[in-house]
Order: structure tokens, then sequence, then C-alpha cells
């Protein structure tokens, strides 16, 4: 324990993680430039920065899940061809997962994983120090004041969600509701801050509330998404809880070694479930369905791991596309098309097309959503797959430093990006930055209903142990 404590104290290091970081993706561009230089080799010196990375941001769940995320697919696809430059690693796409595509996901992935440490490093909330500022859990605001507008938020973004994703995946096939209630594409992250809140805004003591808190998460997170086929906006509502409401009492969520192995049978069970979802209505032993069915996969050279096979192949779709000019650089139009992609689509039918559509129309397979370094390529090239990230990494660190220092504004912000903190990084970028408006306009609303139903008093701190140093700002 004492040599590990070590280890730990000396990967805390800035100088040797920006060096392993920076080998990593000088690496990453001599591949990007020369795919055959890859190898078995290389992949372990990516692994080994990976890992270097992970344990320096040991002490913030959120920094290392944004590295994690951020990897997974073009590593998984690399260790794929360092196995075996025959092999696959999805079902589909086959022209696409060529051994110089994989290589090039490899090298854009070591080129943005240094992107994104030098985001998350630029407000580094490793060692957060409150400096004087009122944790949010402690304030007495019209935000606290309300927890019953938050109980009815739940239940009723509950009730949509499950109207939205139809019945139980017991008797009728993953996603088949109408879809009626489901008006906003962000409906599950509205219910997550609402459900954050709740948490907040109900006393900490009390079995009476813990039970109705429980009862509001199965009510969500189980009734109205899981039971029903979905699994990432699970994922993400778990997250929120676990950090957003420590960050309200200025407080950073650190995983002790228990979460570790929660965390690896979750992760289990949720790919599991992403596979029985389909069949659970028509097949009464679909488990071994499910194991024959990958076997099949392997024995014909494919190593099909669920989501993150899915989100690679868009990634070697977009890397073929520009690679053999089948289409050029976008130039930041993507981006530029958030702006008339926010509205719903009842309120502007007309709005552009989701990215992942693009692939149809060039004769390409997909199955998943479109990855941010997909975009980011598709963008601007090398130099986007280390930009994008920067920035996004940057945005990340900078609302969860002001949700620690107990600016309500940036805390609902902060929630709203932690409900769609998977979609964001695996399904498409603008999950991002349509979440932010959720959050703003959440707030908004909050405020306001707070300064029509209550009346808090001025500059009230509730403490159980006072710090004579600690002044609201």
């Amino acid at each position: 324990m004492v040599i590990l404590n070590k280890l730990f104290n000396l990967l805390e290091s800035k100088f040797l993680v920006y060096a392993v970081i920076s080998i990593n993706a000088a690496i990453g561009l001599s591949i990007y430039i020369y795919p055959n230089f890859f190898g078995s080799f290389v992949y372990a010196c990516g692994l080994l920065a990976l890992f270097v990375a992970v344990i320096h941001l040991r002490r913030n769940l959120i920094f290392q899940l944004r590295i994690i995320l951020l990897v997974s697919i073009g590593y998984y696809s690399a260790l794929i061809k360092a196995i075996d430059p025959n092999a696959f690693y999805s079902p589909i796409g086959f022209d696409s997962q060529t051994f110089e595509v994989s290589a090039r996901m490899f090298a854009l992935t070591s080129i943005a994983m240094f992107g994104a440490l030098l985001g998350l490093r630029l407000f580094n909330v490793q060692k957060f120090k409150n400096n004087g500022f009122c944790p949010l859990a402690y304030r007495y605001t019209p935000i606290h004041s309300m927890p019953l507008i938050y109980v009815i938020g739940v239940l009723f973004v509950g009730y949509l969600s499950a109207r939205s994703y139809g019945d139980s995946v017991f008797v009728s096939g993953y996603a088949s509701g109408s879809g009626e209630g489901q008006l906003l594409g962000n409906l599950q992250a509205i219910g997550v801050v609402f459900l954050v809140m709740c948490f907040i805004s109900l006393p900490q003591s009390g079995f009476k509330f813990m039970a109705l808190k429980l009862a509001l998460v199965f009510y969500l997170l189980g009734w109205g998404i899981l039971i029903r086929g979905g699994r990432i906006e699970v994922v993400a509502g778990i997250l929120a809880l676990l950090v957003a409401v420590p960050c309200a009492r200025g407080e950073v969520f650190q995983l002790r070694k228990l979460h570790f192995l929660a965390m690896i049978l979750f992760a289990i069970f949720l790919e599991a479930w992403g596979s029985l979802r389909s069949t659970l209505s028509d097949l009464g032993n679909t488990s071994e369905t499910v194991v024959e069915g990958y076997k099949r996969l392997m024995d014909a050279g494919i190593y099909h791991a669920g989501t993150v096979s899915g989100i690679a192949t868009t990634f070697a779709n977009i890397v073929h596309m520009i690679d053999n000019n089948v289409i050029d650089f976008y130039y930041g139009l993507s981006y530029l098309e958030y702006i008339p992609r926010t509205p719903p689509a009842f309120i502007y039918p007309e709005r552009p097309a989701d990215l992942a559509w693009m692939f149809q129309d060039y004769g390409y397979d997909a199955m998943g959503g479109f990855f941010e370094l997909g975009e980011a390529y598709l963008n601007f090239g090398l130099i986007g797959c280390f930009i994008v990230p920067l920035i996004v990494s940057a945005f990340i660190a900078k609302t969860y430093k002001e949700a620690l220092r107990g600016r309500a504004f940036w805390f609902f912000i902060f929630v709203a990006l932690l409900a769609v903190y998977f979609r964001g990084a695996w399904y498409q970028t603008f999950a991002f930055y349509k979440t932010i408006f959720t959050g703003v306009t959440i707030y908004i609303l909050v405020v306001m209903l707070g300064a029509v139903l209550t009346r808090p008093k001025r500059c009230e701190v509730s403490l159980v142990n006072p710090d004579p140093n600690l002044r609201l700002r």
C-alpha cells in the first residue's frame, strides 16, 4: 500500500504526466503521417499514456471519465488491429475498417488525449479550495425552497419518458412507443436536473425523505428509462447524483475501491441489457442466444463490443471518407449548424438533419452516434482533434469549478452537462451544446418561480458547523 501511494504521488507530478502524454501525442502524429508505423509496441505506449493520465486525475471522477470516454473508441479499434490486422471491431462497415484507417484513429485519439488533458488542467479542481465561497447546499435561496416543484417535475418527465420509450422491453420491442410524449430530445436531461435538485432541496436527514429520494430515482431512471431499454441516460443520471450532490456542498467526488467493482459489474449488466432489450419480448431464453451471437461473431473475426463498436464504425467511416476524398472538410460548418438545430423539431421542422444521417447518402453503413473526434476530424482534420477536445474539456472544467464555488447559474449548467455526459462524448458534441440551454432555461424558470412563490431571507447561511471565514459572493 505504501509503494502504491508513492506511485500515485509520483504520477501527480505535472512534468512526468505531460512528458508521457506529449511523447504519446508525438507518436500519434508520426503514425498519422505514416500509418505503417503502428504496431503492438506503439499501442502499448498509448495504453501507458492513458494509464498515467487516468491515475493523474484520480481525485476527480469527471475528469477521469472525460479522458476514458474520449480515448476508448479509437483505442479499442486499434487494439483489435494490433492483435490481428485482418480482424474487425464491428459487424458492419467492413470497407472502412482497414488497417490504415484504424491506425489513423489511434493517432487522432492520442493527439486528442493531449488536448483534453490540457483543457482539464486550465481550470484544475484536483485540489479544489473553496476560497471563501459559500457552497450552494448551505445557502438560503429560492432555489432550495421549492422541493415540491422539483418532485412534480421528476414525476412529469418520468411519465413523458415512459410514454415515448413505450412499454417495458419484457412485453414489447425496444423503443416501440409512439413518441408522443417526447417533444424534446433532451427530455431525460431535464428530469435528471429536477432529480438532483430534489436531493438538494429536500432535508438531508430523516428516513422519510430518503425513502422519497430513492423512490424518485427508481421512478425516473428505473421505471421511466431502464426497463424500457434506455441505458446511457440511466448511467448519466446516477453520475449526476454521485457528483452534483457533493458538488453542492463544495466537495469533489472521489472513487473508492468498492466503487470500481460496482462500476465494472454495472457496465457488464448494461452491455448485456443492451443486447437483450431487442429480444426480451420475443424469446424465452435470450441469454444463451446473446452469448452464442457474440461467439459466432468472434469465430468470424469480428470482435463486437456493443456501443463502443457502433461508435467506432462512424469514426472509421469519417476517416475513410476524408482520406479517400469521398467528402471534403466541413471547415466548421457542422458546428455552425448547431444554431438552427437549437429549436426543437416541433417548433422548427426544417432544421438541419443530424450528421449521423450523412452515411447513407454516401453508401456507408453505420450504427451509433457521431463521435466527437469524428466530427472534429470532419471539420478541421488533424488540428481539430486537438483543439475541439481541448475546448470541450476546458468548458467542462470551468463549469465544474464555478459550480463548486456555489454559483447557482453554473451549477444548473453543470448538472445538465452530467445528464448527457456519455451521450455528448460518444453520440455527438451537439448534446453538450443543447444541454447548456437546458440548464440555463431551467435555472431561469426556477429563479422566476422562486421570486413569485418564496421570500427568502437576505444572505442567510445555514451550516451545521459554520466556518467564520466563509462568505457569500
